[in-house]
C-alpha cells in the first residue's frame, strides 16, 4: 500500500505538469510556439528517463533510485518557480519532469517483480498502473482551478514540491526485497 500511495502521489504531480506545461511555460513569458517546442521535450525525456532508470535499477537499490527520481521533479518545481522567461532553464525543468514520468513506469514494474515475485505480477502491476492513471487524472483539473483562482501556477508548483517529496519518501523507504520473491 505504501508503494501504491507513492506512485499515486507521484502521478498526481506528473499529470498536472504534463497537461499544463504549455500554459505554464507561457506564464513564464515564452510565446506559444516556443512553449510548445519546449513542452515537446517532455515526451523525448520520458524515453530517456525509461532507459536511464532501467540502467540505474540494474546497478543500484531500487528504492534509492525511486527517491532520486522523485526528488528531481520537486527540484524542477523549484526551478520553474524561479526560472522567469529563460528558455533553457524552463527546458531543463520540463526535461526533468519527463525523466521522472519515464522513471515511474519502470520503477513500478521493477518493484512489483522484486517485492511480489512473478506469481501475481500481472494483477499487482495492473492494479498499480490503474492507481497511477487515476492519480495522473486527478490533478490537471485541480491545477487549472488553482490557475483560475490565483492567475498563476505558482501555488500548484509549490504543491508539486510537496507531492514529489512525499512520493520520494514513500517509495524510497520501502526496505529490502523479500528473499523468497526475488528470482534473478
Amino acid at each position: 500500500w505504501q508503494m501504491a500511495a507513492g506512485f499515486f502521489i507521484a502521478a498526481m504531480g506528473v499529470g498536472a505538469i504534463l497537461v499544463h506545461s504549455v500554459p505554464l511555460l507561457q506564464e513564464h513569458g515564452l510565446d506559444r510556439g516556443t512553449a510548445a517546442q519546449v513542452a515537446g521535450l517532455f515526451g523525448l525525456s520520458v524515453t530517456v528517463g525509461r532507459i536511464f532508470t532501467g540502467y540505474l535499477l540494474d546497478r543500484m537499490f531500487g528504492p534509492t533510485v525511486a527517491m532520486v527520481m522523485f526528488i528531481a521533479p520537486a527540484l524542477a518545481c523549484v526551478v520553474m518557480l524561479v526560472a522567469g522567461n529563460n528558455v533553457l532553464i524552463c527546458a531543463l525543468a520540463i526535461m526533468i519532469f519527463g525523466l521522472a514520468a519515464g522513471a515511474e513506469f519502470d520503477i513500478a514494474a521493477y518493484f512489483v517483480s522484486r517485492y511480489f515475485g512473478r506469481k501475481n505480477y500481472g494483477a499487482i502491476y495492473g492494479l498499480l498502473y490503474t492507481i497511477f492513471v487515476v492519480g495522473s487524472a486527478v490533478t490537471p483539473p485541480m491545477a487549472g482551478k488553482v490557475f483560475d483562482l490565483y492567475q498563476t501556477y505558482d501555488p500548484a508548483l509549490m504543491a508539486g514540491i510537496a507531492i514529489f517529496l512525499v512520493a520520494a519518501v514513500l517509495c524510497g523507504t520501502l526496505g529490502p526485497y523479500p528473499k523468497e520473491t526475488y528470482q534473478p
